[in-house]
């Protein structure tokens, strides 16, 4: 950790460290200022020297201020480049770990790390790069002045020192390691409301909330115990510590005191060891402070360095030089095993050869390994034997470029981002240039069945734009084709289009009401043409967080538009027509027909009606290979497809 921290910014660590060495000699200095005063200028009542220390003394205190702003804006900057070099590394390296990683790590864990942990470690830099160096230059600076005043009053006061440390030491230490006990309770707590929140449905369907409230309150009980004790632990050393404090002033004066009735030792020099002292007390104290939190840093850190100790999925990194060149869609699979880290076995010597182009449903019981299959041939995953290859070229040697270039996945449960519809729709060619034209994904949508989407969704966006005479008669025969006077809202700009354009005497409340609006205004914006603007106006719907705004199967349609758009010569669908109904899913058949065609396409389905629209039907049974033919072939054997699947086959006419 601390090679981390030394050998990165350095520039800006070492002008810190001069920044707090003059400021410590800025605090040293106005305690001798002080000392000249009351030994020298008013016993010989110097009027001049009096205005000129204080002068001094002023010109220090601006100074002080100076330092300590720049002291405070070096060392926010220093831990701003420490948490955000720790964080990128830490989202970089997670993007690329395999789907285990996340079935065994709970994301509210690692989104704890990732934003609190490290939050806490750019916080504890303060203490472990900067609180150090300016405790042990007042240490050093300090001692060598008290021992300038008088050696042996310095050894009188620092006599209680080693017993000071010794016990705080002890004390820290078992801080330290309990405060491991603390990040670990809070990060188990907080993964368990994460997971409490993302399962409340499941809770509510299973009435389990007595079960769940048992487990937080246990865990917060054991969170409670761990935050009491180190309370008793820090209120230890304050004890401790303001006993060594509060003791040394009375040696100090009293020794002191009677060095000076007996003209040993100025008033002025007594005041200033007691003012000095009352700065290395301080520094000591921050010393003593440095051992728990530098083991809470640590352990932190330690926790950090995992995630990024996790191999991650494929080759990796980027390793080539210049253009990545595609290589073909093909797949063969040479002796395939896979074991998860539990130790269970999802595949056992699978040898496939898929050529460019050819599409193939996979098909199996539930835990066949279809999932395992389809993340291998993803690079998400690395057999634990055998090999894979693409034309030729062995997955270890294709790096994360190749793999992007060579691979489109499609999940079951897509996952799209906060933006538009239109930026989803491009999120997986962003980084090409040109992009897309609107008429192209509005194209493309239509190819995937959301047309009709995109021209509601657009009545839910806002247009700002009512000038002119279009949307004012557009009003006019929405309200006529509903047999209701001509009366609107004044235009609002931040309201949806659909808003706008629904008479006031309409309750748009009442559901079949809202479905007469509805339908009218689609008919009156076909007749005016207004249809493809409202549709392109749909490419700026919000989707919201998560895509929430949008159905699961709207949700689909995006992903495998996205899909085709990258025109990757290897698309791996995941029961991508599980969400769709029976129109959609037919649409989207057909594009293995058109756009797809060339492309090498692997789809998961337990949707025996859509093996007719593939070539070929791979079918796996407890990790292997249980049967390899054409789909007209298995779907005349009903009894043996029904064998394969785990069900009676029934196949739609």
């Amino acid at each position: 950790m601390m090679r981390y921290l030394l050998g990165n910014y350095r520039a800006g660590q070492v002008r810190l460290f001069a920044v707090v060495v003059l400021s410590t000699l800025a605090a040293l200095a106005p305690i001798h200022l002080f000392r000249v005063i009351i030994d020298r200028a008013l016993p010989s009542g110097d009027g001049h020297l009096l205005a000129l220390i204080a002068a001094g003394l002023g010109l220090l205190l601006v100074v002080a201020a100076l330092l300590d702003y720049a002291r405070a804006v070096l060392a926010r900057r220093i831990q701003e480049f420490f948490v955000a070099d720790l964080r990128l590394q830490l989202m970089s390296h997670i993007m690329e770990l395999p789907p285990e990683y996340f079935a065994a790590h709970p994301i509210g864990r690692l989104v704890n790390r990732v934003m609190h942990d490290v939050a806490r470690f750019g916080m504890g830099i303060e203490w472990l790069l900067i609180n150090p160096v300016v405790a042990l230059s007042t240490v050093v600076l300090y001692t060598a002045y008290l021992l300038s005043i008088d050696p042996l009053l310095t050894g009188l006061a620092l006599l209680p020192l080693p017993v000071f440390l010794f016990v705080t030491t002890r004390i820290s230490k078992t801080l330290g390691v309990h405060r491991g006990v603390v990040v670990h309770a809070t990060g188990t707590f907080s993964a368990s409301v994460n997971e409490v929140l993302l399962g409340a449905t499941e809770i509510q369907a299973n009435g389990s909330y007595e079960r769940e409230a048992h487990r937080l309150r246990t865990q917060h009980a054991a969170l409670s115990d761990a935050g009491v004790r180190e309370a008793s632990l820090l209120a230890r050393i304050a004890a401790v510590s303001g006993a060594y404090r509060d003791f040394v002033p009375v040696l100090i004066y009293g020794y002191g005191g009677l060095l000076a009735l007996h003209g040993e030792l100025s008033t002025g020099r007594l005041v200033a060891f007691a003012g000095a002292f009352g700065g290395l007390y301080l520094a000591v104290d921050t010393l003593i402070q440095y051992l728990p939190l530098y083991a809470n840093v640590r352990d932190r850190y330690a926790e950090l360095q995992k995630i990024l100790d996790e191999p991650v999925v494929g080759a990796g990194r980027v390793t080539s030089e210049g253009a990545v060149q595609p290589v073909g869609g093909g797949v063969r699979l040479l002796g395939v095993d896979f074991e998860h880290r539990a130790g269970t076995k999802a595949l056992q010597q699978l040898s496939l050869d898929i050529p460019p182009g050819q599409h193939v449903a996979l098909i199996g019981r539930s835990g066949c390994g279809k999932s395992t299959l389809l993340n291998l041939v993803a690079g998400r995953l690395k057999p634990t034997t055998g090999e894979l290859s693409s034309a030729g070229v062995p997955y270890q040697q294709l790096d994360r470029a190749r793999r992007n270039q060579l691979i489109s996945y499609v999940q079951q449960s897509p996952f799209l981002f906060s933006g538009t519809l239109r930026d989803n729709l491009l999120y997986g060619v962003a980084d090409e240039q040109p992009l897309p034209s609107d008429d192209r994904l509005i194209e493309l949508a239509t190819k995937v069945g959301l047309a009709p989407d995109l021209l509601r969704l657009g009545l839910e966006t806002c247009w700002p734009d009512a000038t002119g005479g279009t949307l004012p008669a557009l009003r006019s025969a929405i309200a006529a084709r509903l047999g209701v006077t001509n009366e609107f809202a004044p235009w609002q700009a931040d309201r949806s289009l659909r808003a706008n354009l629904s008479p006031t005497s309409c309750d748009v409340d009442d559901a079949a009401m809202a479905r007469d609006v509805a339908r009218a205004i689609e008919a009156e914006l076909a007749i005016g043409g207004m249809d493809d603007a409202v549709r392109r106006l749909g490419l700026s719907f919000d989707v919201g967080e998560h895509g929430s705004r949008l159905s699961g199967g709207q949700r689909q349609k995006v992903s495998i538009a996205r899909a085709v758009l990258r025109r990757r010569p290897l698309l791996l669908l995941d029961e991508v027509t599980a969400s769709l109904d029976e129109t959609s899913t037919k649409i989207v058949l057909e594009l293995l027909s058109t756009d797809l065609r060339d492309t090498t396409v692997i789809a998961i389905t337990h949707e025996l009606d859509t093996l007719p629209a593939f070539d070929r039907v791979i079918a796996l049974r407890d990790g292997a290979l249980a049967a390899d033919a054409p789909p007209h072939e298995l779907l005349s054997e009903p009894d043996r497809l029904g064998a394969l699947i785990g069900h009676e086959a029934v196949v739609s006419a």
